[in-house]
């Protein structure tokens, strides 16, 4: 995206059908449809890998007829979901697409030109305060894209005197008239991209093909959340990160981070949704933190060949205080699951997230070496909102937050693995059919079946004994979610303050962690 570009995140979705009793094939196209007919379901197929890339192809470039200065991009992100560029191009922001007389600008004269005969005419610009065609719910309607209200100015406090002010206060209107007008246009260009978008999906031998064999057709893209690429400060320079990096299949989380100066890593396997290997996302962040720390030994190692005087420098470490670095792992699936109001599967993804993350800790721990003096490595989990099953949508409670130094995670990790080695290798023994793990092998979420047999278990478990009281604030939470998390010492906080907090944490932590694991290990020798 270029500066003055709009974007939509958007789903293909399916509506109601329109001409059913209709024939299929030549001429369908050219009929016309209905303005806002039924959004029967807003996710017209999740496994859409085949048939996404081909239908964004067909509307990439859609010409608008009404309006042939924009230029349209459709691009395929993941499952149902796609992404909407709109762009004036150069042309146009040459002039080439001018406000219309229809929709003069102010300041009296028509065509918006001050009564100058038209010199005043502005270029248009696109604008994304506009809203979007998603009803955000199945069997709603096809929303209309509208100018969004602007904001209400605030109140002045007395009356404004002398010429200036009066003259500041009238540009300022002036430029939210404007505003205006170019959102009016721009909702009305989304429409008719909604309204072309239909036609051509509507006639696509894809759809056609499902149509034929039963299959929820794909014979809509809903637009939501229209947004300009806005200018965003450097996060690592920002906190003090020599380098920041993620690894986020998801198209959107991957355009922030891209925004925001991260390095979006490659992942193969990496795909945001149920289909994602979580094993090939733990190793692009291990190899992302044992690249940094290879840098590290380098520029170390350089410092000491440039040494004056014979000095001896001090020995090149991993991950210092002048360079750490920040590693985003974001994982979709488990929203997903609430979309799509699958406990048993939402349960079963917490689970191998669960496994992922006790994979990760180790292998970092085993990679990296920590040392005197230098901030900790922190690892924290948490969410961005909350999607319960049974709403089956985003909804606003806080959502839980946890972070540790990782090698007190890892000391916790290794005893957990322990066990349950011990538990296995057990019922092996006594004919149970327990086996270890390929500790390498491919993290995958339980199946059905097996998550209803734990919450089974869970329920009878419950059954037999009572829960004991509260834990106080000191004392450690066994459980990740959002009752035990209320319970935690960190109290609740904004999200802005999670950034701050982790940097804080990671100053204070230089030495906790390795303290922890020092004197168990000496426990266990003992």
């Amino acid at each position: 995206m270029e500066s003055g570009d709009i974007a939509f995140k958007c789903n293909f979705a399916t509506l109601e059908e329109e001409d059913e009793e209709e024939e299929e094939g030549e001429g369908r196209d050219g009929k016309e449809i209905a303005p806002t007919p039924l959004v029967v379901s807003r996710r017209a197929d999740r496994a859409f890998e085949e048939a996404g890339p081909v239908l964004c192809s067909a509307l990439d470039g859609l010409e608008l007829p009404g309006f042939p200065g924009v230029e349209v991009r459709v691009r395929y992100a993941t499952e149902h979901r796609a992404g909407v560029v709109l762009s004036t191009g150069k042309q146009t922001r040459a002039g080439a697409l001018e406000t219309p007389p229809s929709a003069p600008a102010p300041g009296g004269g028509e065509n918006g030109d001050d009564g100058a005969g038209g010199a005043g005419r502005k270029p248009f610009e696109l604008s994304d305060a506009v809203s979007g065609t998603d009803p955000l719910k199945d069997n709603l309607a096809l929303r209309r894209c509208v100018p969004l209200p602007a904001k209400d100015a605030e109140e002045e406090e007395g009356e404004q005197e002398g010429g200036e002010e009066r003259r500041s206060g009238e540009q300022g209107a002036r430029g939210e008239e404007e505003k205006l007008t170019n959102a009016r246009k721009t909702a009305e260009i989304v429409n008719e991209l909604s309204d072309e978008i239909r036609k051509i999906l509507r006639a696509h031998p894809l759809n056609l093909e499902r149509r034929r064999q039963g299959k929820a057709v794909a014979n809509a893209l809903l637009l939501r959340g229209c947004g300009a690429r806005a200018p965003l400060p450097d996060f690592a320079q920002r906190f003090g990160f020599a380098k920041a990096c993620a690894v986020a299949p998801t198209k959107i989380i991957a355009g922030l981070a891209l925004c925001a100066g991260f390095e979006v890593l490659e992942c193969e396997g990496g795909t945001g949704d149920y289909r994602t290997s979580l094993s090939a996302k733990v190793d692009a962040v291990v190899g992302a933190v044992k690249r940094a720390n290879e840098e590290q030994r380098r520029r170390g190692r350089a410092g000491e060949d440039k040494g004056a005087g014979g000095e001896a420098r001090a020995e090149a470490r991993p991950l210092s205080p002048s360079s750490p670095i920040f590693v985003l792992l974001h994982v979709k699936a488990v929203d997903d699951a609430g979309h799509d109001r699958a406990p048993y599967k939402k349960m079963a993804w917490l689970r191998a997230v669960d496994a992922a993350l006790e994979r990760l800790t180790v292998k970092l721990s085993d990679n990296l070496e920590p040392f005197e003096g230098a901030p900790g490595v922190v690892v924290a989990v948490t969410g961005d909102h909350s999607t319960p099953v049974e709403f089956g949508d985003h909804s606003c409670e806080p959502v839980p937050f946890a972070a540790a130094p990782l090698l007190a995670v890892t000391a916790a990790a290794k005893a957990k693995k322990k066990k349950t080695k011990g538990k296995k290798k057990k019922e092996a023994e006594n004919g149970g059919g327990g086996s270890e793990s390929d500790e390498e092998g491919e993290i995958v979420a339980p199946s059905e079946e097996e998550m209803r047999r734990v919450v089974s278990e869970l329920a009878t478990a419950a059954e037999e004994e009572e829960y004991g009281p509260f834990p106080s604030l000191s004392s450690p939470l066994a459980s990740f979610d959002e009752t035990s998390a209320s319970r935690g010492s960190l109290g609740r906080f904004p999200g802005a303050e999670v950034m701050p907090l982790l940097v804080r944490l990671s100053a204070a932590w230089g030495g906790v962690g390795r303290a922890e694991v020092n004197e168990k290990e000496r426990k266990d020798r003992l």
